[in-house]
């Protein structure tokens, strides 16, 4: 018969892959709202709301990984690739629907530059191209999430 410290610690253990699994769960979903997107008319209610469960499942998820202790390299690059599927889909929606002004095409152009730049650098110092959690990633993403709100 299992022991009463062995019951805690198997309970524990669900709990922490519960835990591991919510954060994961957000970032799929945010693939699936980003996936949705190029299929609901833009500008309408129904696009603005899987727009923003995108967004905000892009800032829960990473809070609550850090909040409970789950946060893993894993988590970290799938929540990189969520973000890059997200930023490449409203590129070419965004790119395909409205005509540009000049300051938003130089957004665009400032956004790539430090993609690329994160890309080239990671390859040369690591021979690997990272998904980097860094201040300008994260002014990238913010910039990506506001500019269709500046213009819907």
């Amino acid at each position: 018969m299992p022991s009463k410290d062995d019951e805690q610690a198997a309970m524990s253990g669900r709990r922490r892959r519960t835990a591991m699994l919510i954060p994961h769960m957000l970032t799929t979903m945010r693939i699936l709202c980003t996936l949705a997107l190029p299929f609901l008319p833009l500008p309408s209610v129904a696009f603005i709301i899987v727009y923003v469960l995108a967004g905000l499942s892009d800032v829960l998820d990473g809070t609550l990984a850090r909040r409970w202790h789950v946060a893993s390299s894993f988590g970290a690059s799938y929540d990189s690739i969520a973000d890059t599927v997200f930023t490449l889909v409203c590129i070419w929606l965004f790119l395909s629907y409205l005509l540009w002004p000049v300051w938003l095409i130089a957004a665009l152009a400032c956004i790539c530059v430090i993609k690329s730049l994160t890309a080239i650098i990671g390859w040369r110092k690591y021979r690997l191209i990272p998904f980097v959690h860094s201040t300008l990633n994260k002014i990238t993403g913010i910039l990506v999430f506001f500019t269709p709100m500046l213009i819907i």
